[in-house]
């Protein structure tokens, strides 16, 4: 009877130690966030910051900038197009990290204090219309300026690889941007000759301001760009220029 009791102790005592063990996962991590673990740049990889450094991890092609001021950028494959930019303090703990098309954040972004607390979150698809990042890829795609699955671009006498090297290659030679708000005050007379011609309502009757993007590029002398609705992906037009420059 004593042996009985005392083998019922000894497994109560099992179960309630393995209950106060972490359970881990099949990499030994643990399931409990790690609330400590701050993100960091990547000193080791950087040869202490001293350089910047660039390597391939899937299809994606990473880029680290060197120290101080160092960021990373992330570029994802040609099917996505679109990079992932991480920033640092100083300190090297992250500073900021979102998603970019061109010049136009897109996407949750977050931000951090400089002991790497996440300290704000910011939707940025909350500034667009109904025309989205990807409306405008697609767009892109359809005037022929590149085609993300056989690598070819307008820019490029061969196609390109379709991992993260398109997206680092192709978007360099264009300007994608989001004029906002601030651009288009009803006094300018440019921001009145573009919702013209787009047929746009006029900015101070608007219940929410709809934004204009512009995608524009340059082959040789001549700037081709494009001002696409914010809210109508099939309504914009075209205008060409000549680049003109001085030694």
């Amino acid at each position: 009877m004593k042996n009985r009791v005392l083998i019922v102790i000894i497994l109560i005592f099992i179960v309630i130690s393995g209950n106060g063990q972490k359970q881990l996962n099949m990499n030994g991590i643990s399931n409990e966030q790690d609330t400590g673990k701050v993100e960091r740049y990547n000193y080791e990889a950087t040869e202490g910051g001293t350089k910047r450094v660039m390597f391939k991890r899937d299809e994606w092609i990473i880029v680290i900038r060197s120290m101080p001021g160092g960021w990373q950028d992330e570029y994802a494959p040609a099917r996505d197009f679109y990079n992932i930019q991480t920033d640092y303090y100083n300190n090297g703990v992250i500073k900021e990290r979102g998603k970019y098309l061109g010049d136009v954040p897109f996407g949750l972004w977050e931000y951090f204090d400089e002991s790497g607390k996440l300290v704000k979150t910011v939707d940025e698809d909350a500034k667009f219309g109904k025309v989205k990042p990807a409306d405008i890829v697609a767009f892109m795609e359809r005037q022929g300026i590149f085609n993300r699955e056989t690598g070819e671009s307008i820019f490029h006498k061969t196609p390109l690889p379709t991992d993260g090297n398109f997206y680092r290659e192709v978007s360099v030679r264009l300007e994608i941007a989001l004029i906002d708000e601030k651009e288009m005050v009803p006094e300018n007379t440019g921001a009145k000759k573009m919702r013209k011609q787009l047929k746009m309502g006029r900015y101070e009757h608007e219940k929410k301001f709809i934004p204009v993007w512009s995608v524009s590029y340059r082959i040789g002398i001549e700037i081709t760009t494009y001002y696409i609705d914010g809210n109508d992906i099939n309504n914009f037009f075209m205008e060409k220029d000549t680049y003109n420059y001085t030694l």
